[in-house]
């Protein structure tokens, strides 16, 4: 075999298995003593020589990179798989079941694959793990992590800053998932995962879970209370009127709540309801009575009031 692709031959020529003169583009050759076999560039073979037990039958054969020759002839596919022709009087046939190349590749495993996190307490928070495990052979490289989710009420633990997170074959890496609920509703989104996992290059892992009231009405009053002091400090929230009457108004606001969980604590169902009944007027969006409060997180705010009303089964 020539550097240029061509092929030179000497020997016994008696059936033919010398004429290679017009081979071009050859990349490697087997020969016997009665035939020649040429693997081309393109993967393709070209054969002369003796045929009786059809070993030059290698006309359909494609994606050849490697071949050897007896009696029969046999190739070795880009994928690791194996063809022949010709004699198979000693089973020299049975390899088509071979694969001869091992792809080493990474493979990403998440566990679980989607998770719901079922009924959390509004304005409370739980967590769950994820394990993102390397069961290939190569490394894996997770070059992204990022949470879909309309509500930000899904987060993890990995800061954008440490990715690429590489994983050697066999090894893990855990993640830390929280949801904290901003309102008493259903809420889904996902953790999307990029890697450099050639089959699966993006998992996308569902998640899910549910807003809810808690128990106790002292936890109730805990989760409005706090949800009124962050929504302030963020600017999401602020007491009608100028100076001290803004404080007031807000004040106000939490004595009611206050009240009103005290009342339900000690089993006053009707005085707790009314007391309800009189916060939503204060944060209703109505004019009429005056709120006590404004800003864009009023609405949930009222929302939830109303949920703790029907919660207690109060007629408004």
């Amino acid at each position: 075999l020539k550097d240029d692709g061509t092929v030179v031959a000497v020997g016994n020529h008696s059936d033919g298995q010398l004429e290679v003169g017009s081979w071009t583009d050859i990349v490697q050759v087997a020969a016997n003593n009665n035939h020649t076999i040429g693997v081309k560039a393109d993967g393709t073979v070209v054969a002369v020589g003796d045929n009786n037990y059809g070993q030059l039958d290698i006309a359909s054969w494609t994606d050849i990179v490697q071949v050897a020759t007896e009696n029969h002839t046999v190739g070795l596919k880009a994928d690791g798989t194996v063809v022949a022709v010709g004699s198979s009087y000693s089973d020299q046939f049975d390899l088509f079941a071979w694969n001869l190349i091992t792809n080493m590749t990474p493979e990403i495993e998440v566990t679980p694959s989607s998770y719901n996190f079922g009924d959390v307490e509004w304005k409370a928070s739980d967590t769950a793990i994820l394990t993102i495990s390397n069961t290939g052979d190569e490394s894996l490289s997770i070059s992204g992590i990022t949470i879909n989710d309309d509500f930000n009420v899904f987060s993890s633990d990995i800061d954008p800053l440490s990715l690429p997170i590489n994983l050697l074959p066999g090894e893990f890496r855990e993640i830390v998932l929280s949801f904290t609920p901003n309102a008493i509703q259903t809420y889904e989104g996902s953790l999307v995962i990029e890697s450099n996992d050639a089959d699966e290059p993006i998992v996308e892992i569902p998640l899910s879970g549910n807003g809810v009231i808690a128990e106790s009405p002292s936890e109730q009053v805990t989760a409005v209370t706090d949800y009124i002091q962050d929504s302030i400090s963020i600017g999401q929230l602020t007491g009608e009127g100028e100076g001290k009457s803004s404080d007031k108004k807000v004040n106000a606001l939490i004595n009611m709540i206050e009240a009103a969980g005290n009342l339900l604590e000690n089993g006053q169902l009707l005085e707790g309801c009314e007391q309800l009944a009189s916060l939503y007027k204060k944060v209703d969006g109505d004019s009429t009575p005056p709120d006590f409060v404004s800003g864009p997180a009023i609405y949930e705010l009222s929302n939830i009031i109303q949920e703790l009303m029907s919660y207690y089964g109060c007629v408004e």
